[in-house]
């Protein structure tokens, strides 16, 4: 056998190798990376510190969605397939926000997205060192009434397949006293999670229906564990499709 085709050989040519990747691709950029800003497969944020919002999709299509205000209320979603769980609002409070406004609530990450994506074109996998950014918005991009104009921030890989943000963007009109908003988050694009186990306790969301008063899991018949609620809403889909083809 010649030396140069030696097992010894060989495995000192691929240590030199993942070396010689490892420094010229960077650590953020791996082969399971979606090189998409605006497919996360999750993701956290904070505004001003004051508020924070986390959301992660899974792999069957599910989602979470959480809220945590300084002093205040705490929320958690769970986007479910057909059914909405809540958790931090009661009765009263979601029966005053319209459905499409519960399911709009993760676009909150669309600043981030946006701004990112017109940093780095080429996508989040690409980002092998901290870039400092400065991105004119075109105020298409609005946060309620105002206008979006200015990004100016940091963009970091923290670990593979993940970058973090600081970014300071700049609203118009100004708010009273308040000409900038401070958005700071995480995102990670590696591959989906799990879903949450079957074993999930859910005991004490509001399960989101036609039912009125919207009835809790873990009472009235309604299952506490996420497992048995995904086959429990499966199950009465399945009966209310019956219903409507025999009438």
């Amino acid at each position: 056998m010649s030396k140069l085709n030696s097992p010894r050989v060989s495995a000192i040519f691929l240590s030199l190798l993942a070396i010689y990747l490892y420094f010229s691709v960077g650590p953020a950029l791996a082969t399971d990376c979606r090189n998409l800003w605006t497919r996360p497969s999750s993701q956290t944020m904070s505004m001003d510190s004051s508020i924070s919002f986390e959301l992660v999709d899974f792999k069957n299509g599910e989602r979470y969605f959480s809220i945590r205000q300084d002093g205040g209320q705490s929320v958690d979603i769970f986007f479910l397939k057909g059914a909405v769980l809540v958790k931090g609002y009661s009765q009263a409070q979601i029966e005053k926000i319209s459905e499409n406004a519960i399911f709009s609530m993760p676009m909150v990450f669309a600043v981030p997205a946006a701004v990112l994506s017109e940093a780095v074109p080429k996508g989040p996998c690409t980002i092998k060192e901290s870039i400092s950014i400065s991105v004119p918005l075109t105020g298409a991009i609005r946060l309620q009434d105002r206008k979006l104009t200015k990004a100016v921030g940091l963009i970091s890989p923290s670990t593979t397949n993940k970058v973090s943000y600081q970014l300071d963007v700049s609203i118009d009109p100004p708010a009273p006293n308040k000409s900038k908003v401070n958005y700071s988050g995480t995102m990670s694009f590696a591959p989906q999670q799990e879903s949450p186990a079957d074993e999930t306790d859910v005991s004490g969301y509001l399960l989101l229906m036609r039912k009125r008063p919207y009835p809790s899991a873990g009472e009235s018949g309604i299952p506490g564990a996420l497992g048995e609620l995904r086959r429990y809403l499966e199950t009465t889909r399945k009966t209310s499709s019956n219903l409507s083809m025999t009438q």
